[in-house]
């Protein structure tokens, strides 16, 4: 994976992000967490005037009401109770936004943790399997294809076997859509700040000597990344302390 430490991470405050393109349509899973409504407002400053959001949940916090009437300033939203752990959820997905305008990207913030599947794949790596699986079996074409995850692939605790697992599937199916000609990016995230993450996750990796980013500057990094001709299909953002 292409790795972005400490200087770069510095040097990425002054570069470009990409620019949408305002007559499609970009869907970001789980759009109600707390990492989901930082997404979805990136994307609607990034250009983004067709929003969908997924959420298993139909409870609207006020943080998640707020989130909604800042998007509406400037972009259409269109929410889709789904599960995307589930084939049928992820095709439900697909047959309710066939009124929009073209889907162009996907970003995926299902949970890494597989606390809901003991021993199992998590939401994220069964959603983004099966939102590959869909989309190319209904031929969408694509720009973007992104899976935020951890780099808990790389640290060797035991507790976190199955993370890494997890994770490792997911920089996997990356690869494998890289090779079949299909725009693909694991962000393999270090410890977030401004955004709810695993505490497990985030003790791990503070006991590796990571300091933790605000989840905007790996918004920022991102969105440098993704206006690339080449973006890599993952990328390790790693921010050491000293």
């Amino acid at each position: 994976p292409l790795m972005v430490e400490k200087s770069e991470v510095e040097m990425k405050n002054e570069v470009t992000e990409v620019t949408l393109d305002k007559n499609a349509s970009y869907l970001v899973v789980e759009g109600f967490s707390e990492m989901g409504q930082e997404v979805a407002r990136w994307l609607a400053q990034r250009g983004a005037r067709q929003i969908i959001l997924t959420t298993s949940s139909s409870h609207r916090s006020k943080f998640v009401t707020a989130m909604l009437k800042d998007l509406e300033e400037s972009s259409e939203v269109r929410i889709v109770g789904a599960d995307v752990t589930s084939l049928a959820g992820v095709e439900r997905i697909f047959a309710e936004i066939k009124d929009f305008p073209p889907l162009k990207g996907i970003f995926n913030v299902a949970n890494l943790s597989s606390d809901e599947f003991p021993g199992k794949l998590s939401a994220l790596a069964i959603s983004s399997q099966h939102l590959h699986d869909v989309s190319q079996k209904m031929g969408v074409e694509l720009d973007y294809f992104v899976m935020f995850t951890s780099v808990a692939e790389s640290i060797s605790v035991l507790d976190l076997n199955t993370i890494a697992a997890n994770s490792a599937y997911i920089s996997c199916l990356s690869h494998q859509r890289l090779q079949q000609g299909l725009p693909s990016m694991s962000l393999q995230m270090g410890r977030v700040q401004g955004v709810n993450i695993d505490n497990e996750i985030d003790r791990a990796q503070e006991n590796h000597g990571m300091k933790s980013l605000h989840f905007h500057e790996y918004l920022k990094i991102l969105g440098h990344l993704l206006q690339s001709d080449y973006p890599p299909p993952v990328i390790t953002v790693s921010y050491q302390v000293g």
